[in-house]
């Protein structure tokens, strides 16, 4: 992988703090939470 392609994937995981989530994943996320289930990564 280049180094500008590296950049690019740090930026990106850096920026996702500040984005929400589209609406069916933090659907499945919170309910995920709500219910206790399995962990929240599993819900993506």
């Amino acid at each position: 992988m280049r180094a500008g392609g590296i950049e690019r994937l740090l930026r990106d995981v850096m920026a996702s703090q500040f984005h929400p989530l589209q609406q069916k994943r933090q659907q499945l996320f919170t309910g995920s939470i709500a219910m206790s289930k399995a962990s929240p990564a599993q819900a993506f």
